[in-house]
């Protein structure tokens, strides 16, 4: 693939770079946020990815597309891709080599603008593959890692981490972890006595406020690095316009000429085509690669390149005045540090307000620095560009526990920092260090490393992904043996050793672990064939002999594999393990894709078995979309209701009304749901089949998109709903049909928008595409509306109709002048209600997804709308969420937006902070309960499908095997139902508000001639003076607009037939001045609106497993909170003696309000945890004949089947932090011990 960008950041490169609020905390010493009262978020996936800079980037693509493994999760701290290049936004930051190097040899770019391009372009380029290879959807962002340990019994990493938005904790259990941190982590601050007396500004090249103002002001830079080259030329720039610059040094650096102009015209011709840009990739590789004897040996073709080279530098640096060359120049062996490529640094030199001093820094003072000789510098800001700590550059920011809890850190600091092959270290199973020690080798591109390090973790990383292996590990002797030999090559090399003759940041005095002693080619031979006799595969039934032929099978050639290893073959290293491979370059495998850890027909089966829902009435038949729910369904839901109440009614002191179902005519006509409350029919001419309009075309249009897939060779794995595969005799078969890729963009444009179309935008879709009854190809009458309400008759007179209510607001509504009372007149305030609601759906379907009586769960905010601000919006304003806005959406776009609420806000996306505020409980809410916070989006509303009246609608999707649902929706109403009644009924729904000052008004008032009024209008006249003293302003102005203009106006009046007639003679309306000690106004409604029914599947979904080892066993992983039972009680036997102690668990859990059941049966013990892991029960208790020594029981947890001991007091005060208080296992189980076996034999 190749890349063209639009340099839109060029423009605006403040939209490419880290703010510093972010890089400040991430990389500085800022405090990170913890909030522990959050509860707990636990994900999984079965491959973790640590980083979202080019390691991570590339990790993240190869995991899907070479290893076809789409469970896979990114953490990364920073809010976007890029990591370092996101990071680090310095003037003057660029590549220090040519970007077409420094780019992913999957997505070459066609139009860089230099051969060296500035670091916000590189960006522009980064996000620009993460948006083509749709990477965004897998990554959360702003999530700090701080902790890795292994499990061995799971075989898995639980990795512990931290929003940093929040504070909220994560534990995230995954298989196989890489990471991909990169070496530039930890700033290298600057270490002078006295620094923070400084009066001035001081800055870090790595962590820069664009905020300070450099005009006029004398700098210090300490620092000779490539920091320093590229950002000197920079400030002394008329763009910064500093006063003076003083660069502080005590080490020297071979600074090189700019790279010749003529390669990026060579770009410019060649970059037509993928083809002309490889060829002058592979050109740079081979030049760069020829470079290598220059940093290792002594040999005379070695002398002669460092001959050449240490010249070309030094004369280049001696074009610098020459008060400044015995500073300037190195003694070393050219190498020892890394050559910089100069852009305009040695040039700048000549500027008059520049000098360089190497007296080095003796302290810092209030207004500058004071050198070692005495002289005393002047500054206002000191920028440090002293790089990063290389100590701290692997593993810096968390800790790593391995098997035989061996601590990575602690490892290391005694035995020296190492990886095999620079990616795998001793006693850590199935995890990887991307860009770890010794990738670098100091000439080369290091994204072309890692590019060759994730070959590596493909091959060897293939038979744990598609589960035919359970774990791997390094050899010892291959990881000793590796750091061995590579060290000892090190010290024949330049890289910071003795023989290099200088001490650079390569070199950690007994050992180095930057750089890799051999050529690029040799890396790109040693991770492209992997020797598989150094790894242990755990669970093979195999030999490691025939592993490493099934490996050796299982390679791909490529057009470039003769001549790359003809080259690397001439390099030294250890061919024992290439021969075999080699012979077998021409014998290709194909693997395929690991089944998806989820079956929605299983997930169906356990909850049909375990009656947690059923079809009503289904010995008769049953009826489309009426459930009944059995005692785990009825327990879930209601501890479902029960948290939301919690989280909301009480949280909120919210006033919770219930209402009643029925509803009149009238009040359903007025809030609009008798015209308006349908959707799109449309019927079969022949057959009267009856289909909803909207689901026709996004069926037939998907249906066609996959025959289109299906032609082009391509998996669709996306699982059918139930009632689409109940079709399936009567619907024709898939046609397998290319599709025009103009004609796929069109498709996928609609079926993004699928929800905003009208009826007769419908009709044209179904016209213009020739949809057709899927199964007869019949022709379709135009839609038509179909109102959704169960209408019905109140009374035994027949004459009141009513409807079942379609929503639980009205009645909120209808009662807002009690619950304002009831609340002291208080503003703001909200009310509740939880309760049935009735929709005629046309063609129910997705089980609980859309039925016809369902669960709703309404609040209804009201607000000041002159003020909805949020006096508790601070304590969310830093959650993270994922936007899918209206505008994106309208563009055909499913991408998304990651920010935090208060920016959402600020940024005026989402319209103000109430609404805010509710989007982020929401969000927290369906967390607590378990729904996958990856597995959520929200979307706005867009322009066609908004109310009129409404300023912003969210709906909270969840994503479920039948696509993305819509579960929760959040809207500002403003003022428009309290409105509506109020005209309806002539009732005031207003708040009144005394004012603390009086204000005086301009206003309409409308006198009305009452001697008049009686004669005219005789019975009817109460009521016409009650509807014009009604009238709002705004309605007054228009009344009088019309009476000047037509000399009369008429209105309808609800209860009046006949149209009324009102002239100058009977009113009159004028514009008086007064002083008001109250303000009257009707508030706005903030709508929080959630489908109880559809978050309980989709919870029901996101808990769903089965076991790895026994794919019939599920498991339901609902959280305690919301399990219908918290606890099994198990005796290990039938026999009479464990009895009493079932009997004093089983009354203590009672008195303690836990949920709990007793399963005594004959089954074995393994069956009957089985069937509770299905029920969802996180927790079981064993009653076993060691319990009646001590009356200690076992704990199991449902997850994981660990297992602890205590005395059943401590086990259940365990069980209760779990399930009501947010502890983990980690938290309540501190004070048992690992459960043993037992000891008695009767066991």
């Amino acid at each position: 693939m190749s890349l063209t960008l639009t340099h839109e950041s060029k423009t605006h490169p403040e939209n490419f770079r880290a703010p510093f609020a972010v890089t400040s905390q991430v990389l500085g010493n800022k405090a990170k946020p913890h909030n522990d009262d959050l509860p707990i978020l636990e994900t999984s996936s079965k491959v973790l990815i640590i980083g979202a800079g080019f390691g991570g980037m590339t990790a993240l693509i190869k995991t899907m597309e070479k290893l076809h493994e789409q469970d896979v999760t990114v953490f990364e701290r920073l809010d976007n891709f890029g990591g370092t290049w996101y990071a680090n936004t310095y003037p003057g930051v660029a590549s220090d080599i040519p970007a077409l190097w420094y780019s992913f040899s999957f997505a070459l770019n066609r139009n860089w603008s230099h051969v060296q391009p500035p670091g916000y372009e590189i960006e522009e380029y980064i996000l620009d593959v993460a948006k083509k290879y749709n990477l965004r959807q897998k990554t959360r962002f702003r999530t700090s890692v701080e902790k890795l340990q292994y499990d061995e019994e799971s075989a898995t990493w639980k990795v512990f981490a931290r929003d940093l938005s929040s504070g909220q904790r994560v534990i995230h259990t995954a298989n196989i972890v890489l990471s991909c941190q990169g070496a530039l982590v930890v700033p290298n601050q600057l270490n002078a006595p006295g620094l923070q007396d400084f009066k001035g500004t001081y800055l870090h090249s790595a962590i820069w406020d664009h905020s300070v103002s450099f005009k006029d002001k004398n700098v210090v830079v300490v620092g000779n690095g490539c920091s320093a080259v590229q950002l000197i030329p920079k400030l002394l720039s008329e763009q910064y316009g500093v006063k003076s610059l003083n660069q502080v040094v005590k080490s020297k650096h071979y600074i090189a000429p700019p790279l010749p102009t003529v390669l990026f015209y060579l770009y410019k011709l060649l970059a037509f085509s993928r083809i002309g840009l490889l060829l002058l990739r592979w050109f740079v590789v081979l030049v760069a690669e020829s470079r290598f004897p220059m940093f290792k040996g002594d040999g005379f073709f070695s002398r002669l390149l460092r001959y050449f080279n240490r010249g070309t530098a030094i004369n280049y640096m001696k074009t610098a005045p020459k008060k400044y060359h015995d500073k300037l120049v190195p003694s070393f062996k050219i190498g020892c540090k890394r050559v910089i490529f100069d852009n305009r640094y040695i040039p700048s030199m000549h500027d008059a307000r520049f000098d360089l001093r190497d007296e080095g820094i003796s302290k810092v003072v209030e207004d500058g620095i004071i050198l070692n000789n005495g002289d005393h510098i002047k500054a206002d800001i000191i920028v440090a560009c002293t790089g990063y700590n290389v100590n701290q550059q692997f593993l810096s920011n968390y800790e790593v526990i391995g098997r035989n809890k061996t601590n990575v850190q602690e490892l290391w600091a005694k035995e020296g920092i190492t990886a095999y092959r620079t990616l795998l270290v001793k006693d850590c199973p199935n995890f990887y260090l991307i860009n770890g020690p010794n990738i670098s080798t100091g000439h080369s591109s290091v994204v072309m490393a890692l590019e060759h390090a994730l070959n590596y973790y493909v091959k060897t990383a293939k038979p744990v992904i598609e589960g035919k292996k359970k774990s791997f590990v390094i050899k010892k002797e291959a990881y000793y043996g590796w750091f061995d030999s590579i060290q000892t090559e090190l010290k024949k090399s330049v890289f910071g050793s003795a023989f290099g003759g200088c001490v650079s940041w390569y070199s950690q005095s007994t050992f180095n672990a930057s750089t890799y002693p051999w050529s690029q080619f040799n890396f790109w031979w040693v991770t492209k064939f992997p020797n598989y006799r150094d790894i242990i595969y755990e669970d093979s039934d195999k030999k490691d002999d025939h592993i490493f032929e099934y490996f050796a099978l299982s390679v791909t050639p490529t057009p470039s594999i003769v001549p790359i290893v003809t080259i690397t073959r001439l390099t030294r290293f250890n061919r024992t393990f290439v021969s075999p491979i080699v012979k077998n370059l021409s014998v290709r495998m194909t693997s395929t894709a690991a089944a998806s850890s989820f079956s929605r027909e299983k997930l169906e089966q356990a909850l049909k078995r375990r009656f947690f829902y059923a079809p009503a009435f289904e010995i008769y038949g049953g009826i489309a979309g009426l459930f009944d729910f059995g005692p785990p369904g009825c327990a879930f839901q209601n501890n479902v209701v029960d948290v939301w109440r919690k989280h909301f009614i009480l949280e909120e002191d919210m006033l919770e009304v219930e209402a009643t179902m029925l509803t009149p005519h009238e009040v359903l006509k007025t809030s609009g749901h008798v015209d308006r409350f349908s959707d799109w029919m449309l019927r079969d001419l022949k057959t009267g089949e009856i289909f909803r309009a909207d689901h026709l075309v996004e069926e037939v249009l998907e249906s066609r998109l996959k025959g289109d897939l299906a032609a082009r060779g391509l998996e669709h794995n996306k699982e059918e709903s139930e009632d689409k595969k109940k079709r399936k005799k009567k619907v024709k078969e898939i046609k397998l049909e290319k599709l025009d890729d103009a004609v796929v963009e069109e498709y996928e444009h609609v079926l993004a928008q699928i929800d905003g179309y009208s009826g007769p935008q419908l009709g044209q879709l179904i016209e213009k595409y020739n949809i057709t009854n899927p199964a007869t190809g019949g022709k379709l009458e135009p839609p038509v509306e179909f109102n959704l309400m169960f209408d019905t008759l109140i009374g035994p007179s027949g004459t009141l109709k009513g409807y079942l209510r379609p929503e639980t607001a009205q009645g909120q509504f209808l009662n807002f002048s009690r619950l304002l009372d009831f609340n002291n007149d208080r503003m703001p305030f909200a009310s509740a209600t939880i309760g049935k609601s009735f929709r005629n759906e046309i063609a129910p379907r997705a089980g609980l997804l859309r039925v016809r009586e369902f669960l709703m769960a309404e609040i209804e905010h009201y607000v000041d709308p002159n003020d909805k601000s949020h006096a508790r919006f601070q304590e969310v304003k830093d959650i993270k969420l994922r936007f899918w806005p209206k505008g994106i959406q309208e563009s055909g776009s499913t991408e998304i937006v990651e920010q935090n609420i208060g920016e959402a806000v600020a940024s005026g996306m989402v319209d103000n902070e109430t609404l805010g505020y509710f989007i982020a409980r929401i969000y927290l809410f369906l967390v607590k309960i378990g729904i996958n916070p990856e597995r959520m989006r929200l979307r706005q509303h867009m322009s066609n499908e908004m109310a009129h009246y409404a300023s912003d609608c969210w709906d909270t999707e969840i994503e479920t095997s039948y696509g993305w649902i819509e579960c929760v929706g959040c809207a500002d109403r403003s003022a428009y139902d309290l409105t509506v009644h109020s005209a309806r009924t002539n009732t005031k729904l207003v708040v009144r508000q005394t004012l603390d000052e009086p204000i005086t008004v301009e206003k309409l008032e409308i006198e009305i001639a009452k001697k008049q009024f009686g004669p005219r209008f005789r019975k009817d006249a109460a009521t016409v003076e009650k509807f014009l003293l009604s009238q709002t302003e705004c309605e007054l102005e228009e009344l009088d607009k019309e009476l000047k203009a037509n000399g009369k106006i008429v209105v309808k009046i609800p209860t009046i037939e006949a149209p009324v007639e009102l002239g100058p003679d009977l009113i009159k309306i004028d514009k008086v001045t007064r002083t008001e000690h109250v303000r009257e106004y009707t508030p706005n409604v903030i709508e929080p609106s959630f489908g109880i029914g559809r978050i309980v599947y989709a919870a029901l979904e996101h808990a769903f497993w089965t076991r790895p080892e026994d794919d019939d066993r599920a498991v339901l992983s609902l959280p305690p909170i919301v399990a219908p039972t918290k606890v099994l009680v198990v005796p290990l036997s039938n026999s009479a003696e464990l009895l009493p102690i079932v009997t004093k668990v089983s009354d203590y859990l009672r008195k303690q309000h836990i949920p709990f059941k007793v399963d005594n049966s004959s089954a074995s013990i393994g069956k009957r945890y089985a069937r509770n892991d299905e029920l969802g029960t996180p927790f079981g208790i064993t009653v076993d004949f060691d319990s009646l020594k001590d009356e200690s029981v076992t704990l199991r947890d449902r997850d994981s089947t660990k297992q602890l001991r205590g005395s059943f007091h401590e086990i259940i005060k365990a069980v209760r932090e779990m399930s009501y208080h947010h502890a983990s296992w980690d938290e309540a189980t501190t004070n048992l011990s690992v459960f043993e076996g037992q000891s008695q034999s009767e066991a």
